[in-house]
């Protein structure tokens, strides 16, 4: 049997939808937080007791990538890299016992088919987000959840 058109599609449950998520996994600090930064990416994360639910947010502001068109194409290729990383994501949260917020944030200038191709911008944003990505794989070892860390 075939997958169906949705099969490889960012599960909704994986998504940080709501702004006061994105403000609170952006405002976070202490010991359930990780800030960090690859290149282009910047990777703001918090910990919560949901064991193993991990969602991202995916955020491209209008000074750093001026047309939607390229937002958009920015964002897709932000997401396919974290749908790639999300299994491997549950499975390390399992293992600690907790949940995971992530926003992952593009912000450096980008100007598509003037500067650079748009092959050229898919390949330099998947490096970056991959290499964020990595980054905060990395970091997860040292997270510790404690009773302050939110619900």
């Amino acid at each position: 049997m075939t997958p169906g058109p949705g099969a490889n599609k960012f599960p909704k449950s994986a998504r940080i939808l709501k702004s006061e998520d994105f403000g609170s996994v952006l405002r976070a600090q202490g010991p359930g937080s990780i800030r960090l930064g690859r290149d282009s990416v910047s990777v703001c994360a918090q910990a919560h007791k949901q064991t193993g639910l991990v969602r991202f947010g995916f955020t491209v502001g209008k000074k750093n990538v001026r047309r939607s068109v390229d937002r958009a194409l920015v964002k897709r290729v932000m997401r396919e890299c974290a749908r790639e990383a999300l299994p491997r994501m549950r499975d390390v949260c399992d293992k600690q016992g907790l949940g995971l917020d992530i926003s992952l944030r593009y912000r450096t200038p980008l100007l598509v088919r003037n500067e650079v191709t748009v092959a050229q911008a898919k390949e330099n944003v998947r490096r970056s987000t991959e290499l964020a990505i990595a980054a905060l794989f990395k970091r997860l070892k040292t997270i510790k959840l404690d009773t302050e860390v939110n619900p």
